[in-house]
């Protein structure tokens, strides 16, 4: 009896018929580091905004803040300009040692949450780790891991570990001890291991440092930026 085989060579492409070895001529990337993107040598733009998406999903800046830039930001008063001109001046000095964040206050919708936002995706750009918080959202999610201590902890080290920290919004909450306690552990550690953390308050700086004298003893080496001007909200 005659024996029939299977010409696989035929019905299974081989690596070196396909035009592009990333994606096999799909157009998507599936192994876990690229997460179904967009292949990075067919699409490579759309791989980049893809990227950028994810990797700003990750560091919980807020969507409205994801695409903003310092060079996009429109400063209507002298002070605007001057805190503008100094993040620029901040940013250029990244990776020269310097440990220092910057504190930015002013009134509602003066445009300290775009800069600090800013200041964190330029310095993802370059490779640092980032995180964005408001300070409600930190002590809302310490609430909701009240019961889980692995999770609270894991949560506690993520603040202090990563690289850029922005801390949005600080002072609206009362001064419990809890509170009190927790931005110890929290900008203590980050200040004993040289990491950068950004804060934006509506509280002027002494005020604040009345509310959490030990605490913010440790951002002396911030540089203070006083936010002036209308509020910009919906127009930037």
């Amino acid at each position: 009896m005659e024996q029939v085989g299977l010409n696989l060579s035929k019905s299974i492409p081989r690596r070196s018929d396909f035009r592009c070895d990333n994606c096999f001529d799909s157009g998507k990337v599936t192994q876990a580091t690229f997460n179904d993107t967009p292949c990075p040598t067919c699409h490579p733009e759309e791989h980049k905004e893809a990227s950028d998406a994810r990797m700003a999903q990750r560091s919980n800046i807020p969507l409205r803040y994801r695409s903003v830039t310092v060079d996009g930001f429109k400063a209507h008063t002298p002070e605007q300009e001057v805190a503008r001109a100094k993040v620029v001046e901040y940013l250029e000095g990244l990776g020269k040692g310097h440990s220092g964040g910057i504190t930015l206050h002013g009134t509602v919708g003066c445009g300290k949450t775009h800069l600090a936002a800013a200041i964190l995706r330029h310095a993802q750009t370059k490779g640092y780790s980032i995180h964005f918080a408001t300070e409600d959202g930190i002590f809302d999610t310490f609430k909701q891991l009240w019961e889980d201590p692995t999770g609270s902890s894991n949560y506690l080290a993520k603040l202090q570990k990563v690289r850029f920290l922005v801390i949005d919004d600080m002072g609206i909450r009362k001064p419990t001890e809890y509170v009190s306690d927790r931005y110890e552990s929290i900008i203590n550690t980050r200040y004993s291991n040289m990491r950068p953390t950004i804060i934006t308050t509506n509280r002027r700086p002494q005020l604040l440092e009345e509310l959490y004298e030990r605490q913010l003893s440790r951002l002396k080496e911030n540089t203070v930026l006083h936010m002036v001007g209308p509020d910009m909200r919906g127009t930037q």
